[in-house]
């Protein structure tokens, strides 16, 4: 005679084995996910982001003050090879040169603070500006330049541009 198999139960140990193995497999998971997302973004690339956009809107307003006075900037080598030298031209609402402004720039990586450069402009005269940049790789970089009339004047131009590097 066979003997009869006994049918499966559910018992309390095996609720308390299927809960600690989910919970140990959600846990395990999440672990996972913030050890790649730190390592892949470790913070704010922007010191005080928080209080930047606090003051947000004294920053539209200077940009639309900005806009009114109409200055622009033109890179004359904006793709230009490693070792050459930076060169813009400053105009203003009229597309005249601006003379003896006050600029200051610096260049970066458009995602990152490698290569980072702070740039001191020289008149070269006509509205012509050059800045002497070292060792920079391939790449996009993006040039933040700021323009003033005088030394300790207001800004009449903060703007940001796009170059590529062969």
């Amino acid at each position: 005679m066979a003997k009869a198999e006994k049918p499966f139960e559910l018992t309390g140990r095996h609720v308390l084995i299927a809960v600690i193995a989910f919970f140990g497999i959600i846990i395990a998971v999440n672990f996972v996910f913030v050890k790649l997302a730190v390592q892949s973004f470790p913070g704010e690339q922007v010191e005080k982001s928080y209080y930047q956009g606090l003051n947000y809107n004294e920053t539209l307003a200077e940009k639309a003050r900005q806009a009114e006075l109409g200055w622009r900037f033109q890179l004359v080598n904006g793709t230009a090879g490693a070792g050459a030298p930076l060169e813009i031209i400053l105009l203003n609402r009229e597309g005249r040169p601006v003379v003896d402004a006050v600029l200051e720039g610096e260049l970066a990586r458009p995602t990152s603070d490698e290569g980072l450069q702070q740039l001191g402009f020289t008149h070269l005269g006509e509205g012509r500006y050059r800045s002497d940049v070292e060792g920079l790789a391939p790449g996009a970089w993006d040039l933040t330049l700021k323009a003033q009339e005088e030394v300790e004047g207001e800004i009449m131009l903060s703007a940001t541009s796009r170059m590529l590097v062969r």
